[in-house]
């Protein structure tokens, strides 16, 4: 009889940070369940996930040049802040089962954290097809900037650049980008690649 601890973690980023230490560990993201059948290109903005300082909230409501649809839970009072603004919309927040359908509506997904274990709404959205603007912050090394998605520095400088460079691509750099996201979004964070690497350590760390 053995007993064996085997910790998953999302991201490398998650495995240094951490305080615990076992002799086997592994890095796999969860496994996320999307719908690509609607493909919108319509210039719609929206961020999905928890309404915190962290994830740079406060610097979105600090920009206009583009109307954001806000889901979320609101855990630092943001709700009412967005309710007030000029151009962004507070949506409320969606159940698990809704995520894809809504990522449908829109052809931009944004995230401007400043820290992140691994932001599973952003992996959604890649793999439904959106265009990602993501901080250098979200922990998505795999995807490259100008190729996959629009990377920057977090804060309110950093968005307005961002959203800029997305509004100068034509109809095709914007389609070729969201198709370039999907691709590699499948192939590091996709169901099939993530339950062979959950194979992989069952089967290493029963037959070993």
């Amino acid at each position: 009889r053995f007993s064996l601890v085997v910790l998953h973690f999302l991201s490398e980023d998650e495995k240094t940070r951490s305080l615990k230490i076992y002799e086997k560990s592994f890095i796999a993201p969860n496994i996320v369940e999307t719908d690509k059948s609607c493909n919108s290109y319509n210039g719609k903005f929206c961020f999905i996930g928890r309404l915190v300082e962290i994830k740079g909230v406060s610097d979105l409501l600090q920009t206009e040049r583009v109307s954001i649809d806000f889901f979320g839970h609101d855990q630092e009072g943001f709700s009412e802040k967005i309710v007030k603004h000029n151009t962004h919309n507070y949506l409320g927040v969606l159940d698990h089962d809704d995520v894809s359908a809504a990522l449908g509506n829109y052809e931009v997904f944004i995230l401007p954290s400043y820290a992140e274990g691994l932001p599973t709404s952003a992996i959604e959205a890649a793999l439904s097809g959106r265009i990602l603007l993501i901080s250098y912050n979200c922990n998505l090394d795999e995807l490259r900037d100008g190729f996959d998605c629009i990377k920057f520095t977090p804060g309110v400088e950093g968005i307005e650049s961002a959203i800029l460079r997305f509004k100068s691509m034509t109809y095709g750099q914007r389609k070729l980008m969201a198709e370039n996201c999907a691709r590699t979004a499948s192939i590091f964070f996709g169901k099939e690649s993530v339950t062979n690497k959950y194979l992989e350590v069952i089967n290493e760390s029963i037959y070993k």
